[in-house]
């Protein structure tokens, strides 16, 4: 579980185009398919209708029509996503690299002795707006054998879960899943807390979040954070936050007072942070008067209609639509498959980098030395 592949995120895109607003008993009309943020809806597409889709229900789908079109719609979204990411990644660049590997290391002399009642580690992050951590481990480094449980908290008063790890006496890895956004529009800075109360039964090693060795130090302190133009010998995740200990008698966090020693308290994360580049195109308040936006719409509507088609003409279901003049329909296929792609270059041409923190322009000195 812990080592699956990251799926895309496709919520804020599925509304934007409905499925059906036709209110007909004959096709059980189900409670949200008639949900569209832009007003335009699939079967409303040129040479679609619900009876071409009706006649490829089978056993397999549970013969319900609605069920083929919502994934029909995913799918063409998650297409969607993924010819805009190339295509932008191909125009510009990421501000910050994919981190993959560990927060802490795991290597240690001895145990600490901590006095105050709540322990564990404080994450404060750029607040990249796109950007995304996800957890695959929380490895333990304690001096006995047991249970912990972690609580993690944000700087919203939000408690975001919590998470029961094993101890041993050394390292001990437990696999998790967990995915948190690193940006908050909210706050300037977003930051969580990875909490567990304090047993001085169950003591943590001294490890640290780095080895401090080559003369790289990571000196965490909130009036001068290090991913605002720290040394480029910095690991990777630096650039998505700073990572410190925490040691307090409160779950006030305010209370803390801005700078935090390296030590990790007996944590180690496995973790990959990344920016997602498909939330260029995530309106939280969509414009739906905007160019962008309708274009936006108009390419889910072509792709979701492109795939049912593709479902019809290779259906092995017998119907007059299925059995309709191959010709036609592979002309409207292409008609919706030119459109998609037409519109996929306009938003990609027109993409304001300022909706994320995920790109910038190409270093053009850079791209001409590149040629040479």
């Amino acid at each position: 579980m812990s080592n699956a592949l990251i799926p895309f995120d496709i919520s804020c895109f599925e509304d934007i185009v409905g499925l059906s607003r036709i209110n007909c008993t004959c096709f059980d009309p189900n409670v949200g398919w008639d949900n569209s943020y832009s007003g335009l809806y699939v079967d409303e597409a040129e040479g679609m209708s619900l009876k071409m889709v009706d006649a490829l229900k089978d056993c397999e789908n549970d013969n319900n029509l609605w069920l083929l079109m919502d994934a029909a719609r995913a799918n063409g979204i998650r297409r969607l996503i993924g010819d805009t990411n190339i295509k932008l990644i191909d125009i510009y660049e990421q501000k910050r690299p994919k981190f993959q590997g560990y927060i802490g290391e795991q290597t240690y002399k001895n145990a600490r002795i901590l006095n105050k009642t709540y322990s564990g580690v404080w994450f404060y992050t750029a607040n990249a707006a796109g950007s995304y951590i996800h957890i695959k481990n929380i490895t333990t480094i304690f001096n006995a054998s047991g249970t912990r449980t972690i609580t993690i908290y944000n700087n919203l008063n939000e408690v975001i879960t919590t998470v029961p790890v094993a101890t041993i006496n050394g390292v001990y890895k437990n696999p998790v899943n967990i995915t948190l956004p690193l940006w908050d529009s909210r706050t300037k800075y977003l930051q969580y807390f990875f909490i567990y109360t304090t047993n001085s039964a169950i003591q943590p090693k001294d490890n640290m979040v780095s080895c401090n060795c080559g003369g790289i130090v990571y000196d965490f302190n909130t009036s001068n954070p290090y991913f605002i133009g720290g040394s480029n010998k910095l690991a990777g995740w630096s650039k998505w936050a700073m990572v410190g200990n925490v040691e307090t008698d409160t779950l006030d966090f305010m209370d803390l007072n801005g700078t935090a020693s390296n030590y990790m308290n007996g944590l180690a994360f496995d973790v990959e942070m990344y920016c997602d580049i498909s939330k260029q195109f995530c309106f939280d308040t969509p414009d739906k008067t905007s160019h962008e936006f309708m274009s936006l719409a108009f390419a889910i509507q072509h792709i979701t209609t492109y795939n049912l088609l593709v479902d019809i003409i290779t259906s092995p279901n017998v119907s007059r639509y299925t059995m309709m003049n191959g010709e036609i329909i592979q002309n409207l296929m292409k008609l919706h498959l030119d459109s998609y792609l037409a519109n996929v270059d306009y938003l990609v041409k027109t993409a304001d980098l300022k909706n994320t923190d995920c790109l910038k322009c190409r270093d053009k000195l850079k791209m001409m030395k590149g040629r040479l």
